[in-house]
């Protein structure tokens, strides 16, 4: 296999990777959205309780489609400490959007919808390559 084949061969996999990064992101957020809806308007749970059960709910859903279906691991040897990880990953992240926010559009004066759409790609992309290495197999990418 020549150099050429050999990055392009790699390309097209971390291509993929972030594809599947993608949807399970979105499948995240549709289940939090659907769960914060379904309890909020059809069980009349009060909207910030809702909004925790949802939270939770995607944080779950969003570990199983990155652990099994983004980055291909099916080992459930280190599932504990994985899920611990990724619970503490996802809390940073909340943080850092937060911070980024209130910076942002307080201290900056930004849009809020630009600044969260600026944080959501921000941290897109050091959870894809912390992700990446929390859920590696034996190859690099």
């Amino acid at each position: 296999m020549t150099r050429s084949m050999r990055f392009t061969n790699h390309s097209n996999k971390l291509l993929l990777k972030l594809f599947k990064f993608l949807i399970a992101g979105g499948g995240g957020f549709a289940t939090n959205i659907f769960v914060l809806y379904f309890l909020t308007d059809i069980f009349h749970v009060w909207y910030l309780t809702s909004s925790i059960i949802a939270f939770i709910t995607s944080l779950g859903v969003s570990f199983i489609l990155h652990k099994f279906f983004t980055f291909e691991n099916h080992s459930l040897d280190n599932l504990h400490w994985q899920g611990g990880a990724f619970l503490v990953l996802s809390l940073c992240n909340l943080t850092a959007n937060t911070l980024i926010m209130y910076v942002g559009v307080t201290a900056v004066g930004l849009n809020h919808l630009l600044t969260q759409v600026g944080a959501s790609a921000l941290i897109a992309i050091w959870t894809f390559f912390i992700l990446n290495h929390l859920f590696r197999k034996s190859s690099i990418i």
